[in-house]
C-alpha cells in the first residue's frame, strides 16, 4: 500500500481561493445565530432558577430538620403541641412539593436546550470527524477543517457540487 502524498495539495488555499477576510453573515444566518443567543441565555437562566430552587429547598430542609431534632426537646412539656403546630405551619409554608415539582419541569427543560445547544457534534468536520470546522464551501455551504478542504479538488465531498472556492469561517 502506498504512502499518503500530500504534495499535490500543498497549494489548496490558492487553488481553492481560500480567504482570512471575515465575511459578510447573511441575514437569515444572523436570525438564526440570534435564536440561539436566546436560547443559551435560556438554558443559563433555566440552570440559575434550579439553582436557586434547589437551595431554597435545601435551607428549608435544614431547617426543618433543626426544629424537628428541637421537637425533642419540647416532649413531654406544655409547648409540646405548640411546637408541633409550628413545625407543621412551617412545613406547609414551604411549599417543598411545588418547588420539586418546579425543579423536575425545569431540570427536562434544561436537557432539552442542552441537547438543542451541543453544537459539539455539528462543529466536527463531516470528513475526519476529528477536527472542528474552519472552512465553508462556496456555493453549497458544507462545512470541513483546513485539513480536509485542502482534501478537497472541485467538488464538494457531500454533495458533489461543483466549489468556487472555501471561505473560512468564523466562529
Amino acid at each position: 500500500m502506498e504512502g499518503y502524498d500530500d504534495s499535490e495539495y500543498a497549494n489548496f488555499e490558492e487553488d481553492l481561493q481560500i480567504t482570512e477576510e471575515p465575511f459578510d453573515i447573511p441575514e437569515e444566518w444572523q436570525n438564526i445565530k440570534d435564536k440561539i443567543d436566546f436560547l443559551r441565555d435560556e438554558h443559563r437562566d433555566t440552570c440559575h432558577e434550579m439553582n436557586r430552587l434547589y437551595n431554597d429547598i435545601k435551607e428549608s430542609c435544614d431547617k426543618l430538620t433543626s426544629m424537628n431534632k428541637m421537637k425533642d426537646i419540647f416532649n413531654g412539656t406544655p409547648f409540646e403541641e405548640a411546637y408541633s403546630d409550628l413545625v407543621e405551619s412551617f412545613e406547609s409554608t414551604m411549599n417543598l412539593v411545588e418547588k420539586e415539582a418546579q425543579i423536575r419541569i425545569l431540570l427536562g427543560k434544561k436537557n432539552v436546550l442542552k441537547n438543542i445547544l451541543n453544537i459539539k457534534n455539528s462543529t466536527l468536520c463531516s470528513v475526519c470527524l476529528e477536527k472542528t470546522i474552519t472552512h465553508f464551501n462556496d456555493p453549497c455551504g458544507h462545512t470541513f477543517c483546513s485539513a480536509c478542504v485542502g482534501r478537497q479538488h472541485r467538488t464538494c465531498p457531500m454533495c458533489r457540487s461543483p466549489v468556487i472556492g472555501a471561505k473560512r469561517l468564523f466562529l
